[in-house]
């Protein structure tokens, strides 16, 4: 059986994780050089994974907390859309990829690290 390993996350395994607020909240904004978010639009951005599982490990996150797809605003919905479109030709563009998976976690058994 093969293992996923990324070397680059054993700190984000191992160590411990600060109770400190909320991690979209509270990452940085541009222009901060420590910011992760790499485009902002009205109702959401992108961000960066501070811990990727691979090259071109982004979220599109809305700004506004929200535990589900059906609690979104047709707006939020939308953009949030537009906006992995956007991705998906940026990462094209940038390493020419043989695929690309889109996924979204939603609930904890769904691996969302953020549940609201």
């Amino acid at each position: 059986m093969d293992h996923l390993w990324s070397p680059w996350r054993l700190e984000y395994v191992t160590g411990v994780k600060p109770d400190t607020g909320c991690v979209f909240c509270d990452a940085p904004r541009p222009p901060d050089p420590d910011s992760l978010i790499v485009y902002e639009r009205k109702t959401c951005y992108v961000i960066l994974n501070l811990y990727p599982y691979n090259n071109g490990h982004v979220m599109v996150v809305p700004y506004r907390h929200t535990p589900s797809l059906a609690s979104l605003t047709p707006e939020e919905l939308h953009e949030m859309a537009d906006l992995e479109v956007l991705c998906e030709k940026a990462l094209v563009e940038a390493y020419q990829p043989h695929g690309i998976n889109v996924g979204i976690n939603l609930g904890k058994p769904a691996g969302a690290g953020v549940l609201e």
